[in-house]
């Protein structure tokens, strides 16, 4: 069996452990969860296509997809970090052959050396932060110069009426977020918790955090020709509202 196979094999089977089966998220949780193995397959060739290979460092690795996939490419040595050891991705380290990493720690204070990697992933973590002021110097300490990190998380704007990306909850991202902390407490399952900090309205709220010296860019997940359609001309026009994924381009040390 494919280390792909397995991975979604076991993910499959466990996911029901953290999050009811008649859950109203328990759908889009699962084809998240299965989702990232593939995610980091593209990612792998992402950053070989802009000359980018090495030390990658997956900030709240989770299940262990992306950390996966991208250590099967033997141009990257991956090591995922999260505050706690991922059941998920254990086991799958322990029951197959596989050179990733696997750590725990805060990304408030990240247990490595300055300047150690090449690439840094933080994919749909930074909202789940208490103190993303502290992580993101920490990010840009322990990137190399000329070193890329690839931020992703849900634009507040995108779901302002819609369901929350996190727990399926309508129009919780209309409320302020006290009232959202409070509401999602109350309306998920007793086995769940709602563990959103802060969902981000603006790219330059989450790159401050990451101080100067850094080139920004924001891309879409959609294939991006040029502003050619109305659809590509308004997504350019509002991109620091409605982005998909943020590469930050480490310029000095």
């Amino acid at each position: 069996m494919s280390l792909e196979s397995t991975f979604r094999n076991h993910i499959a089977t466990s996911l029901g452990e953290w999050v009811a089966p008649d859950s109203p998220h328990y759908a889009s949780t699962l084809d998240f969860a299965l989702g990232r193995f593939e995610e980091g397959r593209q990612l792998a060739e992402f950053f070989k296509r802009r000359g980018v290979s090495g030390r990658v460092l997956d900030i709240g690795a989770g299940n262990g997809g992306v950390s996966l996939a991208m250590a099967d490419d033997a141009s990257f040595d991956v090591t995922g970090i999260d505050v706690v050891l991922n059941r998920e991705f254990y086991s799958l380290r322990k029951n197959v052959a596989t050179p990733a990493k696997q750590v725990t720690g805060t990304g408030h204070a990240l247990p490595f050396a300055s300047s150690s990697f090449d690439v840094v992933l933080c994919l749909e973590t930074i909202e789940h932060v208490p103190q993303p002021e502290l992580l993101g110097p920490e990010i840009m300490r322990v990137l190399k110069p000329g070193g890329l990190c690839m931020i992703t998380t849900p634009p507040r704007l995108r779901y302002w009426f819609r369901r929350d990306p996190h727990y399926a909850i309508p129009g919780l991202l209309v409320l302020p977020d006290p009232l959202q902390h409070w509401l999602g407490a109350r309306l998920l399952p007793k086995r769940e918790s709602y563990d959103v900090v802060h969902i981000f309205w603006h790219v330059r709220e989450i790159t401050r955090l990451l101080g100067d010296g850094a080139e920004v860019e924001v891309l879409w997940n959609h294939h991006y020709t040029g502003p050619t359609s109305i659809r590509e001309r308004l997504w350019w026009r509002f991109r620091h509202f409605l982005w998909d994924r943020i590469v930050v381009k480490k310029l000095s040390a």
